[in-house]
C-alpha cells in the first residue's frame, strides 16, 4: 500500500503544478541569473533561502524514466528555476547583490 502511495505522488505533484499554471494564476518574478560580486566585494552576508523565479518549463530529468536502468533514464519532466541572493560589501561600505540559480524537478512528465 505504501509503495502505491509513493507511485501516485508524482501524479499529484503534476496535477498541482497544472493548477498553478492555469490561466490567471500568479506568475513568479523573472530570474536574475547568476551574478557575482567577487573579488571586489569580499565581505558578504549569508545566503537567502531559494525562491521560484520564471515560469516552470518542460525539460528532461535523469530519474523520471521507468526503463529499469540502474543509471536512470532521461524522460520529460517539469522543471523550475529557483534562485537565492546575498549582499556583499567592499571596504568603503558599497554594496553589491550576488545571485545564484538552480533548476529543480517539480514533477515527472510535462
Amino acid at each position: 500500500m505504501k509503495d502505491r502511495a509513493y507511485r501516485q505522488l508524482p501524479t499529484l505533484i503534476f496535477g498541482l503544478t497544472l493548477l498553478a499554471l492555469a490561466p490567471g494564476a500568479a506568475r513568479a518574478d523573472a530570474c536574475h541569473g547568476t551574478v557575482s560580486c567577487q573579488p571586489n566585494y569580499p565581505s558578504c552576508a549569508g545566503w537567502s533561502g531559494y525562491t521560484d523565479c520564471g515560469d516552470p518549463l518542460c525539460g528532461i530529468y535523469r530519474w523520471c524514466g521507468d526503463c529499469g536502468d540502474p543509471f536512470g533514464c532521461w524522460d520529460p519532466a517539469t522543471r523550475q528555476t529557483r534562485e537565492r541572493f546575498r549582499v556583499c560589501f567592499d571596504q568603503f561600505g558599497n554594496s553589491c547583490t550576488e545571485w545564484q540559480s538552480t533548476l529543480v524537478l517539480v514533477a515527472c512528465g510535462c
